[in-house]
C-alpha cells in the first residue's frame, strides 16, 4: 500500500494511501494538518477509475490545482500541482509498475517555490531498487517494462540530486527484489547506488534485468487491481458467530481447508488442531476457505476484518476434541 507523507509546521506525519483520503484540521479526517488556516473538513483526493479526482469541501481558504481555486471538484492529471496552505504537491506520471501510477514532488513555498523538498514514489522508485512491472500478468508485464525504463530516463532526468525520495514499501516488499531496509534516500545517492538508475543501462538491457529480478508472483496479484477497483463483495453478516459442530469440522479439514489459529503464541503452543497456521494476520489466498479457531468470538470477528474475502471464516471451538 502506497504511504503519503504531509509535512507541514506541525512535523511530519506518514499515513496509508487509501482510495479516498479526507484532508483537514480535524482529527476525524483520514490525514490531518495542523493547521489553522487549514479547514476542519478541507478536501477530498479519490481515486475513480483509473485517476484521481480532487473535490473541495467549502473550504474558507480554498485548494488550489496549478494556481486555480477549485470549484466543487477536478480531475488530477499529470504535472497538476496541489497547493494546500503553502504546501504544493505536483503530481508527476510514472507508469511501469501500473499503468495509470503517479508520483507526488512536495514544495514548501515558503522556502523554495522552484525546487521540490522530496518525492513520494510510490511503487516507482524505492531505495535500491524499482517497482515489479508484472502486476498485471504476462500480457502487459513486457509494455509496462518499457514504460518503467521511460519513467526512470524522463521523469527522474530533471529533479536535483538532493530530493528526498520516499517510497511506499521497504526490505520485505514483494513489490520489488532488492529493496533497502531504509525507509528514505536521496535521489542522488539513488543515481550512484540503485542499479536501475545505471545510465549504462539501455532499454532492452533494463526490461530484461528488471523482469528477471522479479519476486514470486502471489496469487492475489491477479485479483488485486479489479477488486481495489471495483471493491469488495459485500458480505452482510459477519460470520464467525456459531460454532462449527466437530464432524463438519473434520470434514472441512479434509477437504483441504486452511485451519488459522488466532489465539497468541503460547495458547497455541499448549495444544492446537493439527496443521493450524498458528499466525493471526495473514496473507493466505482469499480465494481459499478460511476455518478460524479462537477462544473468543471478537478474536474471529477480528480475523475476519483482517483476511477481508475469506468468505467462510467460521469460530470452531473444538481444540480439545482435535489438539495434538
Amino acid at each position: 500500500m502506497a504511504k503519503l507523507i504531509v509535512i507541514s509546521a506541525d512535523g511530519r506525519q506518514e499515513v496509508d494511501l487509501l482510495p479516498r483520503n479526507t484532508l483537514g484540521r480535524h482529527p476525524n479526517n483520514s490525514i490531518q494538518i495542523l493547521d489553522r488556516i487549514v479547514s476542519k473538513e478541507h478536501c477530498i483526493i479519490a481515486l475513480e477509475g483509473e485517476g484521481f479526482v480532487l473535490k473541495d469541501l467549502g473550504s474558507l481558504n480554498g485548494t488550489y490545482i496549478n494556481a486555480e481555486r477549485v470549484q466543487g471538484q477536478k480531475g488530477l492529471r499529470d504535472g497538476d500541482e496541489i497547493a494546500l496552505v503553502g504546501v504544493r504537491l505536483k503530481a508527476i506520471h510514472t507508469p511501469g509498475h501500473t499503468y495509470e501510477h503517479v508520483s507526488w514532488a512536495l514544495f514548501d513555498d515558503t522556502r523554495s517555490q522552484d525546487t521540490p523538498w522530496l518525492i513520494f514514489t510510490g511503487d516507482f522508485l524505492f531505495v535500491g531498487d524499482v517497482g515489479r512491472p508484472d502486476l498485471l500478468g504476462e500480457e502487459s508485464k513486457r509494455e509496462l517494462a518499457r514504460r518503467l525504463f521511460q519513467s526512470v530516463r524522463e521523469k527522474l532526468a530533471p529533479l536535483p540530486d538532493g530530493l528526498e525520495i520516499h517510497p511506499g514499501h521497504g526490505a520485505g516488499s514483494m513489490c520489488g527484489a532488492g529493496m533497502s531496509a531504509r525507509p528514505l534516500s536521496t535521489l542522488g545517492f539513488e543515481r550512484v547506488a540503485n542499479p536501475y538508475l545505471d545510465p549504462a543501462l539501455d532499454e532492452k538491457a533494463f526490461v530484461e534485468k528488471i523482469l528477471a529480478s522479479a519476486p514470486p508472483f502471489p496469487p492475489y496479484y491477479r485479483r488485486m487491481k479489479t477488486l481495489n477497483a471495483a471493491g469488495p463483495p459485500i458480505l452482510g453478516d459477519l460470520p464467525g458467530r456459531d460454532p462449527i459442530p466437530v464432524g463438519e469440522f473434520h470434514a472441512l479439514v479434509e477437504a483441504g481447508n486452511v485451519v488459522v489459529d488466532l489465539r497468541d503464541q503460547l495458547a497455541f503452543g499448549g495444544g492446537h488442531v493439527p496443521g493450524a497456521l498458528g499466525i493471526g494476520v495473514s496473507e493466505l489466498d482469499p480465494a481459499q476457505h478460511v476455518v478460524a479457531q479462537a477462544d473468543r468470538v471478537a478474536d474471529v470477528l477480528e480475523g475476519q476484518r483482517v483476511l477481508g474475502q475469506a468468505r467462510h471464516l467460521r469460530h470452531a471451538r473444538c481444540r480439545r476434541a482435535l489438539a495434538r
